[in-house]
C-alpha cells in the first residue's frame, strides 16, 4: 500500500468511513448529479425516487429525511455535519435544470430543500398517473422491436404502480382472508397488462396473439414476452434465409 492509499485509509477510518454519513470522499464533487434524470419540474415522482436511492448508496439519506439531526453549532460534530449536508443539498441543485435549481438556492439546509420540492411537486398525482395513463394507451410496437416495446411498457407500468400502489389492509382481516383475494387482484393486473401489450403488437403477430388467448389459463406477460421474442427471432432467421 502507498502512502497516499495509507493516508486515505486512515482518514477514512478516523471518519468512521462510508458507514459514518458525515464522511465525505475526496472524490465527492459538489457540481455533480446525483441522478441522470434531469428534474424539469414535471417528473417529480420518478427523479426523487431516483435521489433517494443515490443517497441511500452514499449513506445520506438521513439527511433528506430528518433522521440525521442538525448539532448544536458548538458541538464537535457540527463542521462535519455542515460540510455533508452542504454536499447533499448541492448534489440535488445539480440533478435539478439551472432554472429550477435557482429558485430553490436561498435553501442551504438539506431536509428544508427537500420538505419544500416535496411540498411544491409532490403533493398531487393526478396529473402524472394522466399523462402516464395516456401514455400506456397510445403505445404500440410499430417499427420497435419485441424488447424495445416490451421495455418502454414496463417503465411506464413501473411508475404507474409506484403512483398508485395497491392500498394495505389497516384493519388485520385479509390476515385470516382464505380465498387468496391479493393473489386473484394481482393476476387481474397481470392480466391487463398482457392484453396491452398484445393490442399494442404489430399485424405480424396476429397468430401468435391468436394462440396466446387460445391458452388456458392465460399465460403471464412474462410468459407472452418470451413467445413473442421468440417468435421475432424466427421472423429475423427466415427473413435473412
Amino acid at each position: 500500500m502507498n502512502t497516499e492509499d495509507s493516508e486515505n485509509s486512515a482518514s477514512q477510518s478516523n471518519n468512521g468511513g462510508n458507514f459514518d454519513p458525515y464522511f465525505v470522499a475526496s472524490s465527492d464533487n459538489p457540481t455533480s448529479s446525483l441522478v441522470a434524470v434531469v428534474f424539469n419540474g414535471l417528473n417529480f415522482i420518478r427523479w426523487s425516487r431516483n435521489v433517494r436511492r443515490a443517497l441511500v448508496a452514499k449513506n445520506k439519506e438521513g439527511f433528506i429525511n430528518g433522521d440525521i439531526l442538525k448539532p448544536a453549532v458548538n458541538h464537535k460534530d457540527y463542521p462535519k455535519w455542515k460540510r455533508a449536508d452542504f454536499m447533499v443539498v448541492s448534489w440535488i441543485l445539480s440533478s435539478m435544470n439551472s432554472e429550477l435549481a435557482d429558485d430553490f438556492g436561498y435553501i442551504d439546509n438539506a431536509v428544508e430543500l427537500w420538505k419544500e420540492l416535496t411540498k411544491r411537486f409532490g403533493q398531487s398525482n393526478g396529473p402524472l398517473i394522466y399523462q402516464l395513463k395516456k401514455e400506456i394507451d397510445n403505445l404500440n410496437q410499430e417499427n420497435l422491436t419485441i424488447v424495445t416495446y416490451y421495455g418502454k411498457l414496463k417503465k411506464l407500468w413501473d411508475e404507474m404502480q409506484n403512483l398508485r400502489a395497491f392500498p394495505t389492509c389497516t384493519c388485520g382481516a385479509l390476515n385470516f382472508c382464505s380465498c387468496m383475494f391479493l393473489k386473484k387482484v394481482a393476476e387481474f393486473e397481470e392480466e391487463d397488462k398482457m392484453m396491452k401489450f398484445l393490442l399494442g403488437l404489430n399485424g405480424g403477430y396476429e397468430g401468435t396473439v391468436t394462440n396466446v388467448l387460445s391458452m388456458d389459463p392465460l399465460p403471464t406477460i412474462n410468459r407472452v414476452f418470451a413467445i413473442t421474442q421468440q417468435k421475432e427471432k424466427l421472423n429475423v432467421l427466415l427473413y435473412t434465409m
